[in-house]
């Protein structure tokens, strides 16, 4: 199996946002489903337009994006849009989940608005830490 890079992705599909220029929005399950399994690594953020910490550290993950860009797919999905059951549970949110090449990595999903065990758990799985 092939899998795209980043600009690959958005060229196939809709940019990301300009409010959010490194971070797409999946925006249907087919979506959701394609970049799992065209994506070599990807993170799933699973946030909440009423939620006060994935607010917080929106700027945080657009930032994060940026940094990793190079190497791993940041998206995000609003679980109240309801796109059909998530292959993985969300707990809450903020909720992320990591994908390596098209299959749920374990006991890495990060629940809660810390970015620094996501960062960390990602820069692990690519083998930079």
């Amino acid at each position: 199996m092939s899998y795209k890079t980043n600009q690959q992705l958005y060229d196939s599909a809709n940019p990301p946002p300009s409010n959010t220029p490194n971070v797409y929005h999946i925006t249907s399950l087919n979506d959701r489903h394609r970049l799992i399994n065209n994506t070599s690594m990807l993170v799933v953020y699973n946030f909440a337009v009423w939620c006060a910490p994935c607010k917080t550290i929106a700027e945080s993950y657009n930032q994060l994006a940026q940094e990793l860009q190079k190497s791993c797919l940041l998206v995000k999905e609003d679980v109240g849009l309801n796109f059909g059951n998530h292959p993985q549970r969300v707990m809450g949110v903020p909720c992320f989940h990591i994908y390596k090449n098209g299959s749920f990595v374990p006991n890495m999903t990060v629940t809660g608005a810390n970015l620094d065990e996501l960062k960390a758990n990602v820069l692990q799985l690519l083998n930079l830490r």
